[in-house]
Order: C-alpha cells, then sequence, then structure tokens
C-alpha cells in the first residue's frame, strides 16, 4: 500500500504489540508451544476486530481495499493457529 495521501504511518509494532514477545520471551519447551498459539489466535482475533471497523467506517478506498485482503489472510492464519493448537493439546 502506497502512501500517496501522505498518512503518518507507525515506526515500529507499537507498545501494545510488544507485549505478545515480551511474554513469550522467557518461556521454553512446552510452555512456549502451548503459549504461541495462543497469543497467535488471541492477536489475529483482535487484528480481525480492528480491521472489520475499518472497512465499514473508512472513507479511503485504498485503505478499505487493503483491510479487507488484509482481513482474508488474517482469517486463514487465525484458522491455522486454531488447527496448531488443537494438534498440540492432542500430544
Amino acid at each position: 500500500m502506497s502512501n500517496a495521501d501522505k498518512s503518518e504511518l507507525p515506526e515500529g509494532i507499537g507498545a501494545d504489540s510488544q507485549t505478545t514477545p515480551d511474554e513469550l520471551g522467557p518461556l521454553t519447551g512446552s510452555a512456549y508451544a502451548a503459549e504461541v498459539p495462543r497469543a497467535q489466535i488471541e492477536d489475529h482475533e483482535s487484528d480481525l476486530k480492528k480491521l472489520a471497523h475499518q472497512v465499514g467506517t473508512t472513507k479511503n478506498g485504498t485503505l478499505r481495499q487493503f483491510a479487507s485482503e488484509t482481513d482474508l489472510l488474517l482469517e486463514q492464519h487465525l484458522a491455522l493457529a486454531g488447527a496448531v493448537q488443537t494438534a498440540s493439546k492432542a500430544i
């Protein structure tokens, strides 16, 4: 997505997104393996809500298209994370 409209773009991942790596960093082994899918699911569900809001409210067609396309990708990632979580519980 280009920045033709001169919007301010964030730098880095932001403080709220840094929480997940900070929480997962000290974990190892099975604790890490159990928490990664949970964190991915939580993150993707949160992002999907934000994207749905953008699709429904933005007047910027480029942003709406980007949000719509990204929504589809995140839905796929959410399904995969759910499958990983289910499979890891079965082990």
